[in-house]
Order: structure tokens, then sequence, then C-alpha cells
């Protein structure tokens, strides 16, 4: 059901512009001691997983600390090649 849906999204777009965590990134260890929160944070990625498609994750920024800020790009299957050349556009627009 998670891939016919995502793959019907694909009919109406080229790419899909996700957060990456439901967080800004946290430091080193701190999550250590609550291990399902450490696994949540990364429920926005779980899709592309599940629906078998490329993703990647892209700094765009940093937090008041420091931290840095990610969003991912989804694909649809087979189109790795699109995922990394807008990829490359935003790192270049962004600096990286």
């Amino acid at each position: 059901m998670i891939k016919q849906n995502i793959s019907e999204e694909f009919q109406k777009v080229d790419l899909m512009f996700l957060p990456t965590t439901t967080t800004v990134a946290f430091k080193s260890n701190e999550k250590n001691a609550d291990p399902v929160s450490m696994y949540l944070s990364d429920f926005f990625t779980t899709s592309a997983n599940l629906a078998q498609i490329p993703a990647i994750s892209l700094p765009v920024g940093k937090d008041e600390q420091g931290l840095p800020i990610g969003m991912q790009l989804q694909a649809n299957k087979w189109e790795e090649e699109k995922l990394f050349q807008f990829s490359k556009v935003l790192m270049n627009l962004n600096n990286y």
C-alpha cells in the first residue's frame, strides 16, 4: 500500500522535498538514555525504505547552536540520476 501511494504521488511530482528528522540535530550521546526517542527522530526516512525508492539527505543550514539541519529528497524508483543532479544543484546553491 505504501509503495502504491508513493508511486501515485510521483505521477504528480518529479521529486519530494521532506524533512529528514522530526527535530533539529541533537548532540552526540544526547538520546542514548531514550532509544525510542532516538528511533522516532528518524520517522521521516522510513517511507523511502518501505517504498523502495531512492532518497538522499542534504544539509540545508544550521540552528542557533550551530548544529546541522537536514532535508531529504526522494525520487521515483530508478530515478537516482535525477536525484543526484538536483541534489548537486542544491548543494551548489547552499555553498556546501
